[in-house]
């Protein structure tokens, strides 16, 4: 406080829009940390911190920067999945990696360019199959309820049916035939867990997920409003990122949260549903 009064006393209120640019002597780092980075060149605002304009005039400007980069998040952790997924042994993307291993556009443009001297009958037959692979693919977002039932007592009839249920979506995300969605909400809601040992067998089902939404304050608005609605916080935050993420189907084995849900449909932006009904409906298409 006292130096920004030292900076207007000096230099008065046109001290406001003055950016010092931040340059470390050879072999030493910066002191300070930026307030701005432009092309790779770092400035300080001594008086005005960028954040404080950004929050009172462009705060509508921000939050879709926000959504974008949430968006931009979904999708290259979807691209990178899809990489490790075909570079394997005869995978799809083998021929388009570079000596170093890297799968660059210009060689998946020329694999492209090379796969369209497919004969007419053969582009048939791979379009074909491609079309009955992406009508069976879905990105599902499992809840603490259901990551926890396969170590839940088994001598229950319906908590069998629901693990079982449970283990053939994991075997299918396993096989990469589904993608299974994790998120820093379930990080938060597991740590929780007092048993070590069930937390350690929660976590490894978890390494499955090829999709992790991370926290952010578009999450959290929407948390907000889903709280409003009578939604428990972990049960808001976990349908929020369900949403966030475009998962095809939000699975929970809390008939509570179900029953909310029905309420509510018309808000929320993602199907509910139990993993038992859920893989009923889907395998009797």
């Amino acid at each position: 406080m006292q130096d920004d009064v030292y900076i207007l006393v000096q230099d008065s209120w046109e001290a406001g829009k003055v950016l010092r640019e931040l340059v470390a002597k050879k072999g030493e780092k910066l002191k300070e940390a930026p307030d701005l980075i432009i092309d790779k060149k770092k400035y300080k605002a001594d008086l005005i911190p960028p954040g404080l304009i950004v929050a009172r005039y462009f705060a509508k400007q921000q939050q879709q920067i926000d959504e974008f980069q949430t968006d931009l998040d979904v999708i290259t952790q979807e691209l990178e999945a899809l990489i490790e997924e075909h570079t394997g042994e005869d995978g799809a993307l083998v021929d388009a990696q570079t000596d170093a291993g890297k799968v660059t556009k210009n060689n998946v443009k020329k694999l492209i360019d090379g796969s369209k001297q497919l004969s007419m009958n053969d582009a048939r037959i791979v379009n074909r199959e491609d079309s009955v692979n992406m009508s069976e693919s879905y990105r599902i977002y499992l809840d603490a309820c259901c990551l926890n039932r396969p170590f839940d007592d088994q001598t229950q009839p319906r908590i069998a049916l629901e693990t079982q249920a449970i283990l053939t979506i994991l075997s299918q995300c396993q096989s990469g035939q589904w993608k299974l969605i994790t998120s820093t909400a379930l990080d938060a809601e597991l740590a929780q867990t007092p048993d070590v040992e069930r937390l350690k067998n929660v976590k490894a089902i978890l390494r499955i997920a090829k999709i992790k939404i991370i926290s952010s304050q578009l999450i959290e608005d929407r948390s907000i409003e889903l709280v409003k609605l009578g939604f428990s916080g972990y049960d808001a935050t976990h349908i929020a990122s369900a949403e966030r993420s475009r998962a095809n189907i939000f699975l929970s084995t809390d008939d509570r949260l179900i029953k909310k849900n029905q309420k509510y449909i018309q808000l929320i932006q993602v199907p509910v549903n139990n993993p038992v009904q859920w893989l009923m409906s889907i395998t009797q298409k």
